[in-house]
């Protein structure tokens, strides 16, 4: 499966794709579409910082 490390994170934290998505600034289906594919390290540490804030509040 791909992004493997982001998915476990999301679940380990109970966070939703949708607010991931909200702190990237794109919709929820553009999310799930990045997610279909291995992202590059950039858009990689932006999705995990993006995890960090919203775990953060």
């Amino acid at each position: 499966m791909c992004n493997e490390m982001i998915r476990r994170e999301m679940k380990r934290c109970g966070i939703y794709c949708w607010q991931v998505a909200d702190k990237l600034g794109v919709a929820e289906s553009t999310f799930y579409r990045m997610m279909r594919h291995e992202l590059p390290e950039k858009r990689r540490n932006e999705v995990l910082a993006a995890i960090g804030k919203v775990k953060a509040g």
